[in-house]
């Protein structure tokens, strides 16, 4: 059975979007591998996330609708971004939303961050008590709560080859060649500004989100491992609620990594004092 060729490597930063020509045949390549891919395996699936790299894909791939599957992990997304993925997804006859328990997560191996003391983590504390507020990684997270429940669907509905937007190099684990079922990431050469400039181009619509300053799907709204300042302010202008729940959950999530910090600089200071008392 044909497999997607391997991905390319990374892009280096790019400032400037490729020739529009050059882009233009690159998607129509994708398209042709596309319709490759799907004679020869039983059942394909687009990951959607209401984002630009996504929302390219899913405009690209169109005229296959009848043959693929598209799915959406919903986390917990704010209104209007769950709004513009059920509208950008009519017409496709086999939409799939996968629920997530975001919050069931969070209780079990706790909030996200990006600085985890060693001691709130469970996996790390050896025989030693439990921590009683355990932190995990960003990645991890990110992993329980978005991409295992699309692993569980696809291994329960038989598919066999996975379609997403994920770039390379951005730190998505979607190139992992040991995924099953695997991952077919047709972007991975594409830059930021390549895949705007198309969306550009074909005029597809994208959350609103990305017309004021913050051009990244939300997914998970209250995720206090995104200290982004700009969705922050969009959270603070639309949604007060949540703002206040997102600067909440960023202060517990952090307090112990700064504590932490704190504690390291204390010990480094007494340390470097004792060493100028003894040369004295």
């Amino acid at each position: 059975m044909p497999t997607p060729a391997a991905p390319s490597p990374a892009p280096e930063p790019d400032a400037q979007p490729r020739a529009a020509a050059d882009l233009a045949a690159h998607e129509a390549a994708i398209v042709h591998a596309a319709r490759a891919l799907l004679a020869s395996h039983h059942h394909v699936a687009l990951s959607y996330s209401g984002g630009a790299e996504s929302g390219l894909l899913l405009h690209l791939l169109h005229p296959l609708r009848d043959w693929l599957s598209v799915f959406w992990v919903n986390p917990g997304a704010l209104p209007h971004e769950a709004e513009h993925v059920r509208r950008a997804v009519e017409g496709w006859p086999r939409f799939i939303e996968i629920g997530s328990d975001r919050e069931a997560a969070w209780r079990e191996h706790g909030l996200p961050t990006f600085l985890v003391p060693t001691s709130r983590v469970p996996e790390l504390v050896g025989d030693g008590p439990r921590p009683p507020k355990p932190l995990t990684s960003f990645n991890a997270c990110c992993w329980k709560v978005r991409n295992a429940p699309a692993q569980r669907w696809a291994a329960a509905h038989g598919v066999s080859l996975v379609i997403h937007g994920q770039r390379r190099g951005e730190g998505t684990g979607m190139y992992d060649p040991a995924l099953v079922p695997p991952h077919w990431g047709p972007l991975a050469s594409w830059t930021r500004a390549d895949v705007l400039a198309r969306v550009a181009h074909h005029d597809i619509p994208l959350p609103l989100q990305f017309a004021e300053g913050y051009p990244q799907s939300f997914e998970c709204a209250v995720c206090p491992a995104d200290l982004n300042s700009a969705r922050l302010d969009f959270l603070r202008r639309h949604y007060p609620v949540e703002h206040a729940e997102s600067l909440r959950r960023l202060r517990e999530a952090n307090a112990p990594a700064l504590e932490s910090a704190e504690a390291i600089r204390n010990a480094l200071a007494a340390a470097e004092a004792a060493t100028v008392d003894r040369a004295a």
